[in-house]
């Protein structure tokens, strides 16, 4: 049992202590942040909480005209909670109507999903989506019937790879093999983030799928494990001579796109 004295002691560090861990805690995110956007040579600027609630407000509005104009789209979006987000919808559904795109990946089912869907049973395009969670997946299956959308369910495996030593992806490779084409549209918000270099099984393989053409939106890059593995794909196509464009749509979930010439107008959506 706590004597009271202990119990005072706990109070104690927790009122003073904790605030002071916490902005510690911040500081060194900010600061870790700051190092790999300059490293990566990215325009990743601190933002303002009022700035980031103004895109959030602007990006609603834009998706809602966005879908009573796309004559393609099925049913309402629900973007709420842990979902895609109003922005990532919006720049997705406007990327889709003003560029005809042949393939697309998308890693984490969900609000997404059904756009892609819709897309795919408009335009015969083809489209794989990748989930670990088969629960989850279940809840979206009747999201993915355009005979030219596969759904991939299975758990994550463990990979050693070239940029990270170890790490968790989707174990999809057969149906990423048997792709027709390359990949001209990625939609990364998954598998589930993690502390550093988060859903960097992307990065290991994006040499190998992408189109010369292509478009990259990359969800939650403003939690530091995304950006991570966002700033090193960036860093790592630089590098191979890939020409590519970066912009950023900032809010309180932001979102990192990365693209080619074909599909520079994405930068200039809001």
């Amino acid at each position: 049992m706590i004597g009271p004295r202990n119990q005072l002691l706990h109070h104690v560090v927790a009122t003073f202590l904790g605030p002071v861990v916490e902005g510690l805690r911040r500081y060194w995110g900010y600061r870790r942040r700051d190092f790999v956007a300059k490293r990566a040579q990215l325009p990743f600027f601190r933002v303002s909480a009022t700035e980031l609630l103004r895109n959030d407000l602007v990006s609603v509005d834009l998706l809602n005209t966005a879908t009573q104009s796309c004559q393609w789209l099925r049913g309402p979006l629900f973007p709420v909670g842990e979902a895609a987000d109003h922005k990532m919808l919006y720049v997705l559904v406007r990327a889709l109507c003003e560029h005809h795109i042949s393939c697309s990946v998308e890693m984490g089912v969900g609000q997404t999903t059904g756009v892609l869907d819709a897309y795919a049973a408009a335009t015969g395009a083809s489209v794989l989506s990748l989930e670990h969670d088969t629960e989850w997946a279940e809840r979206f299956k009747d999201r993915c019937v355009a005979p030219s959308h596969l759904l991939s369910v299975g758990p994550l495996s463990s990979f050693n790879g070239a940029f990270v030593r170890q790490y968790e992806w989707y174990s999809a490779e057969r149906h990423l093999e048997k792709l027709s084409e390359k990949v001209e549209l990625f939609v990364v918000d998954g598998p589930p983030g993690v502390s550093r270099y988060s859903r960097v099984g992307i990065v290991e393989r994006f040499l190998t799928l992408a189109a010369d053409n292509f478009l990259l939106l990359w969800d939650d890059v403003d939690r530091l494990g995304d950006f991570e593995s966002f700033a090193l794909l960036y860093r790592t196509l630089r590098n191979q001579g890939r020409g590519c464009h970066v912009h950023f749509y900032r809010g309180v979930k932001s979102l990192g796109v990365l693209f080619t010439e074909g599909f520079d107008k994405v930068q200039s959506y809001f």
